[in-house]
């Protein structure tokens, strides 16, 4: 915590993990932009109520939970906070832009109970607005009298109160100039009405009046609701007058709302069959029933009643001629045309031009309803969204038979237009006819329909463009048929001929895929839905477009890419090596897979000090079906891995390219193929654009550029939950990104209960040079020992070896920086990540406490996450607390760290899904007892069991002689490693040597 600083005598001392305001004033910046940064913010100090254990203020319930913070009794201190102050519109804007659900945070931000409510609020601020819910009043609370707009709330009470009730108790902290803090309805409603105010205020201040509606004190009135400050230049008499003619008109405002009747507008068009040029369009007025909208009566029978109270089917309205006058005059403030009417002393219609026909449709019929008026528009008018687009048909020039580099997405095709408007389909002629009337509403036979400016300058763009029966790139043709494509023009139909047609209904999923025999030389059963995965791959392989397997963890990508290389191996496909491209802690992992499932195919590892390069490289690539290398190793060897002509490339871990203007994704981008795969759980971690850069990867230009990504979809998917934008981009991505997961009943139904797999991990150099010192040092000490000292010896180097697999500084013991040292930590942080994206949690167990701790620490750092820790010193109280916390806790912790002996039975743990053995106690039943915590009686999903092996260490070498006991003799391992320390000193220094690929480069 940085220090406090001094404190004025009797001033409340300063929090100690207050913010810097720069970073407050950096975020903010960074959030808004450059408009307005330095007008609205200002510096500020204030006192605030916050609960505090011991002299310290308890840090915030977002952040990692202190469990002595949970059970000890807690105070409210008053602490000092410098931060900024932000003008309304500043705070409105910036809370409102805020993201409503808490993922959508970026993973390193928490935001605090307060911000979030206030958000809430913000967006119920800006709802009251675009609904026009406010009216002007007076505050006359202090002795300067205020002109000033006041949210209507009536409709809203219910909701205010509920929001009022569910205020976090920190928006209350606020130390008040009483020395008190508010209350939760004082607060909101002040943030309500303020920000009502303000806003209104500025938008109106843009209006013009009109004088002859108001008199001379209705005039200052006026103009104190567009001044900044408000202020009344009244008298005391002049003000009463004026509070009294606001109550009035409220309560005729209520009376009206009360009544059984209110006055409801129907639109009629012209009849005939003519363009509508010139052709009026009749408003016309009734009375409508407020309880059964459906009872309408035309404002013409009330003017021929003569008594001053009128009555129908036991609705009674009093004074109806002159309330009716009275509602119409206040619909011709929001809608001028009616105001022609009221010339007559007897209106029931007016008369309206095709102008002014199209302004009550779009703008005046939300204002008059919003106002508490009844409105009827034609039917065809609210199906106008839905009413005008593009029509595709497409034709292939040729069968393309088998897929070469020249096809994919960029693909010619023939094509020709047409013009959707509603269900009819105009021709470039027609079309172009009915533009040049330059009317925003055009008559077709039946009905009339919208021509938006808008629509059609994209219309006529499009048909500059791209001229009727010529040729467009395939990848345009998806865009257009299952987007909108950059032009923004939606696509009502799209008909296809020959391969297109089989191509398109196979890509939008109308139509299933041909299945895939497993290949010959594949060991092990391919499950369904992984023979699926094969299909679909080897289907967008064919076509030469990019595919995204984005399958959760655990189901088994690494298998269906074997798969496939295997598939187009026996299919004499495989002309040229596939390039893979992986995180260097999983490169063992694929040499380990492809030795398991496809012991046929020749795989090189391109890593190391000793790999090849130039043309040496290029010879020994060829020889191989898959090249592995990592994504450290791409930027620096670009040369060399771009010199080999690939028949495809692969990216595990893709999200590794997620940052599209890293230097390691602007290499990979550069390697040519004509097939590309992207293998990843996690094809968006916190920003759209990471799933952009993923498909500008698999298919370039397919979802445009950055910028018009950005424009069309992240902003307003991430900011504005935009319903239309996340269908598109859903449409668009579907074909290309397969997606499985666990919960899913397809899948979940034909995978094992328990599904074991080896995670191999490389050493770091640090790790590597460590490993062998110890090697050294440990044979030495053995071979000069003998009998019980020599298997003492054995266990000793047996636990070092382990120590330093896990991390330096579990061996070194010298407390020193965890990150990036050990490539066990950096696989393990890496899953995790992806366990916590799909909302799942994990037990990790470790037979060191020491390592815990440790574990504990970078987890909680790394994930931002809380990261529990149960070991044999935890008492039993505090131990069970922990386990209720994980098992039960909605949202709760979801990283769970247990020593082997104190975790490792006796628990119940069903919650977690995942479990990590991160160092291996080399004994299956000991690990399987582990397990067993989560993959008991009660779970009833599937569980993945991951364990951790550092390749080519001693790790792997007594895992394939465990291995290799339990294949040939179904040999009972005994408790512990005793059976090791037997070993012959030859056994002992083959077993503890270090393979030369182990190590990260």
């Amino acid at each position: 915590a940085p220090p406090r600083g001094r404190t004025k005598a009797g001033a409340a001392p300063l929090h100690p993990f207050h913010s810097p305001r720069r970073q407050i004033e950096e975020e903010i910046f960074g959030a808004f932009g450059e408009n307005g940064y330095d007008a609205s913010l200002s510096r500020a100090e204030s006192d605030f109520l916050l609960p505090s254990l011991d002299g310290e203020p308890v840090a915030s319930p977002e952040l990692v939970v202190d469990e002595r913070v949970i059970a000890s009794p807690k105070r409210l201190t008053k602490w000092r906070i410098p931060g900024l102050s932000l003008a309304p519109m500043t705070a409105l804007g910036w809370l409102a832009s805020l993201p409503a659900e808490l993922d959508q945070t970026p993973v390193r931000v928490r935001l605090g109970q307060d911000v979030r409510f206030w958000a809430t609020a913000a967006r119920m601020a800006l709802e009251l607005l675009a609904r026009q819910r406010f009216l002007p009043g007076v505050d006359a609370s202090n002795s300067r009298a205020r002109a000033l707009w006041e949210p209507l709330l009536d409709e809203e009470h219910e909701r205010v109160e509920g929001l009022a009730s569910a205020m976090p108790p920190v928006c209350r902290a606020l130390v008040q100039a009483n020395g008190k803090c508010a209350e939760p309805d004082d607060l909101l409603d002040d943030f309500l009405a303020t920000a009502v105010d303000v806003f209104v205020r500025q938008a109106a201040s843009r209006l013009r009046l009109r004088p002859r509606f108001i008199d001379s004190q209705g005039a200052h009135f006026a103009a104190a609701l567009l001044d900044s400050e408000g202020t009344l230049s009244a008298t005391g008499n002049e003000r009463r007058s004026l509070e009294l003619e606001l109550a009035a008109w409220r309560r005729s405002l209520e009376d009206e709302t009360e009544a059984p009747f209110r006055i409801a507008f129907r639109l009629d068009p012209p009849e005939g069959e003519g363009t509508g040029a010139g052709e009026r369009w009749k408003l016309q007025f009734f009375l409508q029933a407020v309880d059964d909208p459906s009872l309408l009566i035309p404002l013409g029978r009330i003017w021929r009643h003569a008594g001053r109270s009128w009555r129908y089917l036991q609705r009674r309205m009093d004074r109806p001629q002159e309330r009716a006058l009275e509602a119409l005059g206040r619909a011709s403030a929001l809608f001028p045309p009616i105001e022609e009417s009221l010339k007559e002393s007897r209106p029931e219609y007016c008369d309206l031009d095709l102008g002014e026909a199209y302004l009550f449709l779009r703008e005046a019929a939300f204002l008059l309803r919003e106002s508490g008026f009844g409105v009827l528009v034609p039917s065809w008018w609210e199906k106008q969204e839905a009413g005008f687009g593009l029509k595709l048909h497409v034709a292939a020039p040729e069968d393309p038979g088998r897929v070469d580099s020249a096809l994919g997405l960029e693909a010619l095709v023939k094509f020709d237009w047409q013009v959707a408007l509603g269900d009819e389909s105009l021709d470039r002629e027609e079309f172009l006819q009915l533009v040049s009337l330059k009317q925003p509403l055009v008559r077709l036979p039946g009905r009339w329909v919208e021509l938006k400016e808008e629509h059609v300058a994209e219309a006529l763009k499009v048909i500059g463009s791209r001229p009727s029966r010529a040729v467009m790139p395939l990848r345009e043709v998806l865009q257009l048929g299952l987007g909108r494509g950059e032009d923004g023009l939606p696509v009502r139909g799209l008909e296809a001929e020959g391969w297109v047609e089989t191509l398109l209904v196979r890509l939008g999923g109308t139509e299933s895929l041909p299945m895939l025999d497993a290949p010959d030389d594949f060991h092990g059963q391919l499950r369904p839905y992984q023979v699926s995965g094969l299909s679909w791959l080897s289907f967008l392989g064919k076509w030469g477009f990019g595919a995204c397997l984005a399958d959760d963890m655990g189901l088994g990508k690494t298998i269906q890419m074997l798969a496939l290389l295997l598939h187009r191996r026996q299919a004499g496909e495989l002309k040229r090596p596939f390039l893979l491209i992986c995180p260097t802690s999983v490169m063992s992992n694929w040499r380990k897979e492809a030795e398991r499932f496809a012991p046929a195919l020749r795989v090189l590892i391109h890593h190391g000090l000793g790999r090849r390069e130039g043309d040496a490289f290029v010879r020994q690539a060829s020889r191989h079906d898959l090249v592995v290398s990592s994504y450290s190793l791409v930027h620096r060897d670009l040369k060399h891995l771009s010199a080999v002509q690939w028949d495809g490339l692969v990216l595990d871990e893709a999200q590794n390219i997620k940052n599209p203007v890293a230097k390691q994704t602007k290499s990979v981008k550069r390697l040519a193929a004509p097939i590309r795969v992207a293998l990843t759980g996690t094809p968006v971690e916190n920003r759209l654009s990471e799933l952009w850069s993923i498909m500008e990867f698999l298919n370039p230009s397919y979802l445009g550029s950055h910028l018009s990504f950005q424009r069309r979809f992240a902003v307003p998917i991430e900011r504005y939950r935009d319903p239309e934008a996340t269908e598109e981009l859903r449409r668009l991505v579907q074909p290309f990104v397969l997606r499985r997961v666990k919960t899913d009943p397809t899948v979940i139904k034909d995978l094992p209960r328990k599904n074991e797999m080896k995670v191999y991990c490389s050493l770091t150099r640090e790790q590597a040079t460590l490993y062998e010192a110890v090697v050294r040092e440990s044979l030495a000490r053995i071979d000069r020992s003998e009998g019980m000292g020599r298997k003492g010896e054995v266990l000793v180097a047996l636990t070092r070896l382990k120590q330093v697999c896990n991390h330096p500084t579990h061996y070194l013991k010298d407390d020193s920086e965890l990150d990036g040292r050990s490539g066990k930590l950096t696989r393990l942080t890496e899953m995790l990540e992806e366990v916590l994206a799909e909302g799942d949690r994990a037990l990790i167990f470790t037979q060191f406490a020491e390592m815990g701790h440790m574990l504990q620490r970078h987890l909680r750092e790394a994930l931002s996450t809380e990261v529990l820790f149960l070991h044999g010193a935890v008492p039993v109280p505090q131990r069970d607390k922990m386990i209720t916390r994980f098992q039960e806790e909605a949202p709760g912790p979801s990283v769970f760290v247990l020593s082997l002996k104190a975790g490792g039975f006796g628990l119940n743990l069903t919650r977690a899904r995942h479990v990590f053995h991160f160092d291996r106690w080399w004994n299956p039943a000991v690990e399987n007892q582990a397990t067993d915590r989560v993959f008991r009686i009660g779970q009833t999903r599937s569980v993945s069991v991951h364990k951790f092996i550092c390749a080519g260490t001693v790790e792997e070498r007594i895992d394939e002689l465990i291995e290799r006991k339990k294949e040939l003799a179904g040999l009972v391992v005994r408790a512990g490693e005793g059976w090791l320390t037997e070993l012959s000193t030859g056994d002992l220094k083959e077993l503890f040597s270090l393979r030369r690929d182990a190590v990260q480069d």
